[in-house]
């Protein structure tokens, strides 16, 4: 499970434009934002690109704040998945107003 202090992430506007201007990163945001939380392979699949390419973007997204993740334990292999969602409290704290969930 990510650190709280992850969740807390002071970013300009000018910072979250800067790295969703980039095509890949935008086509996650915009899934993400529909589809609430996703694995890695659920993204890959749905917007028809490698794991890696996607985990690449990915990281540039959790690394400015806008996406954050969370582990849930699979019951039968005791395996961990993680699911990637919007990190709405970022977008409220720098545009200054609810958005939705």
């Amino acid at each position: 499970m990510p650190e709280e202090d992850q969740h807390k992430v002071e970013k300009t506007p000018f910072e979250i434009y800067k790295v969703l201007k980039d095509e890949s990163r935008l086509a996650i945001f915009l899934y993400l934002m529909t589809n609430q939380k996703l694995t890695l392979k659920q993204l890959s699949e749905a917007l028809d690109k490698g794991k890696t390419t996607i985990h690449h973007h990915i990281r540039r997204l959790e690394d400015t704040g806008i996406v954050i993740w969370e582990e849930k334990k699979e019951d039968k292999k005791k395996l961990k998945t993680r699911y990637y969602s919007l990190n709405f409290n970022l977008f409220k704290e720098v545009f200054g107003k609810e958005t939705k969930k």
